[in-house]
């Protein structure tokens, strides 16, 4: 079973994803985001930051 870090990761990817696929904003595009847009990628980025961060870290400590 994947863990709690993960399975946060992969909701705010779909949630991104759910919103890109469904902005009626014009401003909401690949290269610039609506505020919703905004605040979904930045969530997103940070929880995929700390995952590999933490794979990073298993990775150095063997």
């Amino acid at each position: 079973m994947p863990d709690a870090l993960y399975q946060r990761y992969l909701a705010a990817l779909a949630a991104y994803q759910d919103h890109r696929t469904t902005c009626t904003d014009p401003a909401c595009t690949n290269f610039s985001r609506c505020l919703e847009g905004q605040r979904l990628g930045t969530v997103f980025e940070r929880r995929q930051d700390a995952y590999l961060e933490r794979q990073r870290s298993k990775r150095n400590a063997r």
